[in-house]
This record gives C-alpha cells, structure tokens and sequence, in this order.
C-alpha cells in the first residue's frame, strides 16, 4: 500500500520483498537505487545500492537486512512485469 508524503509516495515492504531495480526512500531526500541482492551471513541480506542525494551520488554501498526488516521505496513496477 503506499503512502503519500511530501517528496512523493513510498510503499512499505519487508526486505525479502526487494527487487533490482528498486528505490529505497531514506531520510531528507537520501535515495537508494538496489543493483544487487545476495544471500548474507547468519539468513541476513546482502543489497547492493547506489545512494543520491538530489543529483549528487554519494556512492555505491553494501547494506545488510533481515528478511523481515520493513524498508520504504518508491512504488513501481517491477522491470519484467
């Protein structure tokens, strides 16, 4: 279901729920876009993500996630239907 806020609606979604290609809402602007998703130690995630700022990139970097962990993102189709 997704929400409505002032930069936009966002989706709450557990993290085994993630797919390339996904946009990761973060606090004060912070976008995340996924390009990577592995299994982690201990049935944690491994997700690769490209961090921006507005236009500026911050980078690329690794994050960890229980499965069950809820993120935000950007609803969107997902890139093969």
């Amino acid at each position: 279901m997704a929400r409505l806020t002032p930069d936009g609606p966002v989706a709450a979604i557990q993290a085994h729920e993630l797919y390339c290609g996904a946009t990761i809402v973060g606090r004060d602007g912070l976008l995340g876009r996924v390009i990577e998703i592995r299994d982690g130690p201990n049935g944690s995630l491994l997700v690769g993500v490209v961090l921006r700022r507005g236009r500026e990139r911050l980078g690329t970097y690794e994050v960890h996630a229980h499965p069950d962990e809820i993120l935000f993102i950007r609803p969107s189709p997902r890139p093969w239907g």
